[in-house]
């Protein structure tokens, strides 16, 4: 959306008219990430580490989940504090990477689809290449995740 530009500060994220420059809609969260933008949908990992979904044209949050209670959820464990690396968009899906080696894959409605361990540390951040994820693993090998 070419008429809205979105800006995280350190308490707030706001939705700013850009042909104006008026503040359409002001949210009471704060992202550390870039953002992914996904057709008229906005996907935030928050300070808090929620996953957090915005409606641009509507200006309005559809969800939002505590990370860390969706991954003890899955594992039918005590919730633990999460260590996030990256996140992207890969197929109408969100990967989002840990620093220690998992990798969470949700639905864009925030479902659950899988939690993985990856087979080594990522050093670098991960790139698409024909549905495959490749990264730099800690011992600096190439790794490639089908």
């Amino acid at each position: 959306n070419k008429e809205k530009i979105i800006i995280s500060s350190n308490l707030n994220t706001y939705i700013i008219d850009t042909e104006i420059g008026s503040i359409l809609s002001k949210f009471n969260f704060s992202s550390n990430m870039k953002p992914i933008m996904h057709n008229d949908y906005v996907f935030f990992i928050t300070k808090k580490n929620l996953i957090l979904a915005l409606d641009i044209k509507q200006n309005k949050i559809i969800y939002s989940y505590k990370l860390n209670k969706i991954v003890a959820d899955y594992f039918d464990t005590k919730k633990k504090k999460l260590l996030l690396s990256k996140f992207m968009l890969l197929n109408g899906e969100i990967f989002i990477f840990l620093k220690n080696s998992y990798l969470i894959v949700l639905e864009v409605n925030g479902k659950i689809k899988e939690i993985k361990k990856l087979p080594s540390k990522i050093n670098s951040f991960p790139i698409i290449i024909n549905n495959s994820i490749l990264y730099i693993n800690d011992k600096k090998k190439l790794v490639i995740l089908d």
